[in-house]
């Protein structure tokens, strides 16, 4: 991957990947998926609605952090959701805010444009449309508690396919608040795998 935050301070990244050298790896924590989440649910982010934007400055809807975000926005976040449960769908998503919003460096929360287009598109590939939209509905439901302490991500190349891992960094505690659970990252990698 080119750009970003490269990994550092991994232990055993040997018998992490399995006997596999890691060659592409960002340390990213939770900015990536904020990052994704951002893009592919930007009409619902920035959907109009009475009192949840006061200035034209914000990078966020006042609610964002509440209970009360996706239900306010039931029917937009629900259809956002089926649609990018397709790959394909996801990807297309992803291009056209990217598209219209990186040249303007248009900031929102969460959003890190550090992240190559590229990149970006590949880890929509790796995880698929039915995991992200999974990740989306937890960030839309609970943003607040879940947008930070993710586990590391990294690529695992394997063959001619590449990977997502999640991983814990050297230092860092292991803690049941942590907003992607180890529970639910490997629930959303074995929905994956098993595509």
């Amino acid at each position: 991957m080119v750009g970003g935050p490269r990994l550092q301070g991994v232990s055993s990244l040997h018998e992490l990947s399995a006997g596999v050298w890691l060659t592409l790896s960002y340390h990213a924590e939770s900015s990536i998926l904020t990052t994704l989440f951002a893009l592919l649910m930007w009409p619902v982010l920035y959907h109009p609605l009475p009192g949840a934007f006061e200035t034209p400055y914000q990078t966020a809807p006042l609610d964002l952090g509440e209970d009360t975000f996706a239900p306010a926005r039931e029917d937009i976040f629900e259809e956002r959701l089926e649609a990018m449960s397709k790959t394909k769908d996801a990807l297309e998503m992803l291009r056209e805010t990217d598209e219209r919003e990186r040249a303007k460096g248009t900031w929102a929360v969460g959003l890190n444009w550090e992240y190559a287009r590229e990149d970006l598109e590949e880890l929509v590939e790796c995880m698929g449309g039915r995991a992200l939209s999974g990740i989306c509905r937890m960030l839309g439901e609970e943003y607040r508690h879940r947008s930070s302490g993710v586990p590391d991500l990294m690529w695992v190349p394997l063959t001619i396919s590449r990977r997502l891992m999640l991983t814990i960094a050297c230092g860092i505690t292991r803690s049941a608040k942590r907003g992607l659970s180890r529970s639910k990252a490997r629930e959303i990698a074995c929905q994956r795998l098993s595509e």
